[in-house]
């Protein structure tokens, strides 16, 4: 039985922090001043608006997570990874690589769709250790006051014989690569670069849609935001909030067309109560509510449940057929 409740004080809040409010000029953005903010709120100011950034955005906490899977590697290792997404497979090879261990950085970010996609790692780590290792494999550089600007392929291109880095990723990943410290970002396109290390004009956080549902989800430890083809006026986000390994919820939300949330409501709430045995069952006892203009499910998964399975229900299409037509 699906339980409605109408949530609008949460999402008021979340909305602020994730828009922001300053009066002081930010100077050029970089990786490095970019600001401050942290959490999924940050992670929309840091990249810049592209219709490619606006169809999806992978968001994690890498050191809350990695404590999670330190309490219990079972039941959390399904939002492992979250935010690292291309990188994730390869994490042992780019430590052994280039000496960067991406699993003690703080954040990891990546937004945008292939080819056209980008990524950034937000954390302290050794950068002269790191250059020294690209150098090492003859990558062009070009110094851009603290970064360095590495190249080590044509925009999209994939070389699996022959290319400096192809011990280390599959294809095309580490094209183009910039580090400095605080940071470290990477894309297979020099300009995708430029969303996340050098974000010009307005940034996720000024999407309507995106700014909805980040503030819709709270406070994560891992999430992803996206718009299908399938149903490209709905924005589709799922978090897992965890202050602990023993306080976990997952929510889901999703962008009400034309801001009728109570018509979307009643949609999803009719495709839950059909939903059988088909994966989005696991929702039909999820609390149900409207959150301004998006429609909220909270799930609470059982003390020896995995956590992260509303993730894969959105990267299978699960959630994407629910709002459908």
């Amino acid at each position: 039985m699906v339980r409605a409740k109408r949530l609008l004080a949460v999402g008021l809040i979340g909305l602020l922090a994730v828009s922001g409010c300053s009066t002081e000029s930010p100077g050029e953005p970089t990786p490095a001043n970019v600001g401050n903010a942290s959490g999924l709120a940050g992670a929309l100011q840091r990249v810049q608006s592209t219709p490619e950034t606006r169809q999806s955005l992978s968001y994690g906490d890498v050191a809350a997570v990695q404590q999670l899977i330190k309490a219990d590697e079972r039941r959390f290792r399904l939002i492992d990874g979250t935010g690292l997404d291309h990188l994730f497979n390869y994490r042992k090879l780019i430590q052994e690589g280039i000496d960067l261990d991406l699993s003690v950085m703080r954040e990891a970010i990546t937004a945008g769709v292939p080819p056209r996609w980008a990524g950034i790692v937000i954390g302290d780590y050794d950068v002269a250790a790191v250059d020294k290792r690209i150098a090492a494999r003859d990558v062009p550089q070009e110094k851009d006051g603290d970064a360095t600007v590495w190249t080590s392929g044509a925009n999209g291109e994939i070389n699996l014989d022959s290319g400096p880095f192809q011990d280390m990723v599959q294809l095309s990943e580490f094209n183009n690569i910039r580090t400095e410290p605080g940071a470290f970002s990477y894309a297979p396109m020099a300009d995708a670069l430029a969303w996340v290390t050098k974000p010009e004009g307005q940034r996720l956080a000024e999407d309507e849609g995106m700014s909805a549902a980040a503030s819709c989800l709270g406070d994560v430890v891992a999430a992803r935001l996206v718009r299908d083809s399938n149903a490209p006026d709905v924005v589709v986000a799922v978090g897992v909030r965890a202050p602990s390994a023993s306080e976990v919820t997952e929510v889901v939300c999703f962008g009400s067309p034309n801001g009728d949330a109570e018509e979307l409501r009643a949609r999803i709430t009719t495709a839950l109560e059909q939903a059988g045995g088909e994966p989005a069952g696991m929702l039909s006892d999820a609390e149900v509510g409207v959150d301004g203009s998006t429609v909220r499910l909270v799930l609470t998964p059982g003390s020896d449940e995995p956590v992260g399975r509303t993730l894969q229900l959105l990267q299978d299409g699960t959630l994407i057929r629910l709002v459908s037509r």
